[in-house]
């Protein structure tokens, strides 16, 4: 899909349905990830999206979903679960 080819937009749509559980299942650390993929791929509004989310998951949650994050960014969104 165009989130694994560094679509910004993509990205943060993709998170938008997992925050919503449209045509995935619903995951706040799903969609914490992917806007926070959005956000290191210069998506602005995906920075609020991901501050909003993070007030729902734990602080071990919010390292590992950042740590992935990175992980998708820096391989060139090969490496992106």
């Amino acid at each position: 899909t165009a989130s694994w080819n560094g679509n910004a937009l993509a990205q943060y749509e993709l998170a938008t349905m997992y925050a919503t559980g449209v045509a995935v299942p619903r995951s706040d650390a799903a969609a914490y990830r992917w806007f926070s993929v959005a956000a290191q791929n210069g998506y602005a509004q995906a920075t609020a999206k991901r501050q909003e989310l993070a007030a729902k998951l734990t602080p071990d949650q919010i390292q590992k979903e950042d740590a992935t994050a990175t992980t998708c960014v820096k391989s060139g969104f090969m490496n992106c679960p």
